[in-house]
């Protein structure tokens, strides 16, 4: 047994090698073998990701960039603009980011602001700002002063609180924004389009929920980096291509057969955004399969839908302000500690339950100020529940994941 451990430990660190070693086509054309069309095409978009909004502009398409999960993109395909997540990247060393944003600010914040110098996002008709943390608020501002006044410019100021008086203020926001959109496109939102187009967005959601159900079997019918493929495609083509997409991946993974592969631990992963597929690689690479997560580019994006109301501006008002779950927001605390964690991460039991999850991921990205702080309650109510948690801290870079893979690599072997 002692020496089959040692050929195990020498073949994962030959891995480890050929991983961040190996030429990154090389390295794609032997993931691309074992893979299927569609989800092939979801790999294709998120590698190609400018140039596939590229050939939509020449279609006549505008796009905004958006910043987090809490611009209505309900309002902004009303006026038929593309939405697009702006994201960071871990392959792209920060150097033009440093002239605006300290080294003590988040890494995220900063490779998103040095993708946009680089002229990553000069395909951008404008930019949506959110108040998603103090970050993102300083970063949306000099995004818009650098986009010149030619170009759509809009914050929306999202309330940290939920009272009545946040709600009221935060409708208000939107119906701002709505007129903006409609003052820029010249396109009056009617309320009949509106209702269509949270229809069509809650057919997403729908449809994401139904593949992260396939991930409930053993072993999961989609793994963590495949599903991060298709979700950073859905945040860079329409709605409608989108939909059917993800429909075609349904079809292609529903009736997967994996074989005799052996029962791996099951995990969630909490915390900061995983926008690149390294982080969830490094993991599953480590032994382990991604089945559910709590971030911003996952379920926090999906797992709600907009609530058709007779003036569908308070069912999206509701939607954005209640219903998605990040720490940046702060609900009332209950009479005890037990029943205020329970209040704030009950949802996360339901995940560990229903997905059979037997060990949490809390990832964060160093100098990320919300997650940092919800941390120590997070793994404390995960803990509760029995579950095993490792705390990651990462800088954002691609440099810095070799190091975390004996971590991974000894949590797992430890739960498995």
């Amino acid at each position: 047994m002692r020496a089959n451990k040692c050929g195990e430990n020498e073949r994962n660190a030959l891995r480890d090698v050929v991983r961040f070693l190996t030429p990154k086509r090389e390295m794609e054309n032997m993931e691309n073998k074992v893979m299927k069309k569609s989800l092939q095409k979801a790999k294709n978009i998120y590698l190609n990701r400018f140039s596939c909004i590229e050939e939509q502009k020449l279609s006549g398409k505008r796009a905004l960039s958006c910043f987090g999960c809490y611009a209505p993109v309900e309002l902004i395909t009303a006026v038929d603009i593309l939405p697009v997540r702006i994201l960071g990247n871990l392959d792209e060393p920060i150097t033009d980011g440093g002239q605006y944003l300290p080294p003590i600010m988040c890494n995220y914040i900063r490779s998103c602001l040095d993708c946009k110098l680089k002229g990553h996002y000069d395909f951008q008709d404008g930019v949506v700002g959110c108040h998603g943390c103090d970050g993102v608020e300083r970063v949306s501002q000099i995004w818009a002063n650098l986009s010149g006044e030619d170009k759509f410019s809009f914050f929306i100021d999202v309330p940290h609180t939920l009272h009545d008086s946040a709600f009221d203020y935060f409708r208000k926001q939107l119906q701002e924004f709505r007129a903006a959109l409609e003052k820029y496109t010249g396109k009056e939102i009617s309320d009949e389009r509106l209702i269509h187009e949270i229809n069509l967005h809650n057919e997403t959601r729908f449809l994401v929920r139904e593949l992260y159900e396939l991930r409930k079997s053993q072993p999961p019918k989609i793994s963590g980096v495949e599903m991060l493929y298709l979700l950073v495609a859905l945040m860079t083509i329409s709605a409608e291509e989108g939909n059917k997409l993800i429909k075609e991946v349904i079809d292609e993974v529903k009736d997967r057969t994996v074989g005799s592969k052996q029962e791996r631990p099951r995990l969630l992963v909490w915390g900061s955004i995983t926008d690149n597929m390294e982080v969830i690689q490094l993991i599953e690479d480590s032994g382990a399969d991604v089945v559910i997560d709590d971030t911003a580019v996952g379920t926090r994006s999906y797992w709600e839908d907009v609530k058709v109301t007779q003036d569908p501006m308070d069912g999206i008002t509701e939607r954005y302000l209640k219903k998605i779950v990040c720490p940046r927001t702060f609900r009332e605390a209950k009479s005890t500690y037990e029943d205020d964690c329970e209040s704030r991460f009950g949802y996360l039991k339901e995940f560990l339950k229903s997905w059979d999850v037997n060990g949490a991921i809390l990832y964060l990205i160093r100098n990320c100020d919300i997650h940092g702080y919800e941390l120590p309650i997070v793994k404390d109510y995960i803990s509760s529940c029995d579950i095993p948690t490792l705390v990651l801290e990462h800088d954002y870079t691609i440099s810095s994941l070799a190091p975390l893979r004996t971590r991974l690599e000894a949590f797992v072997e430890m739960i498995g």
